[in-house]
């Protein structure tokens, strides 16, 4: 209860079911991905549910903490991305606003 070895036991028997999504491939090859698609995503929603099960239980949280813990990790993803964008595009409209004019386009796309 509340230790690394806990949670990483919950860990590893909460990934047990994707060892199964093997099969799901196989449809996918013999031309039924509609069928492999739903397969792989029941079996995604079973593990990660058994995740927010291992966290409650090892550290006793409600499963409603136990849910926003699981979740954290691909928020905080979202997160990542969408602030690489916004940096990408505050990168090209600072470029475009410090552009003088139509020779200075010019003069770097010939440097490129």
């Amino acid at each position: 209860m509340g230790t690394a070895r806990g949670i990483t036991a919950g860990f590893m028997a909460a990934s047990l079911p994707m060892a199964f999504s093997v099969f799901f491939t196989f449809l996918a090859e013999a031309g039924v991905g509609a069928l492999s698609g739903i397969g792989s995503f029941a079996i995604w929603i079973w593990s990660f549910y058994l995740d927010v099960t291992a966290i409650g239980q090892n550290y006793r949280f409600r499963p409603g903490k136990s849910f926003l813990i699981a979740l954290t990790p691909y928020i905080l993803i979202v997160i990542f991305f969408i602030a690489l964008m916004a940096l990408g595009v505050a990168a090209a409209v600072e470029g475009i606003a410090n552009m003088q004019d139509m020779q200075s386009l010019e003069s770097m796309i010939t440097q490129m």
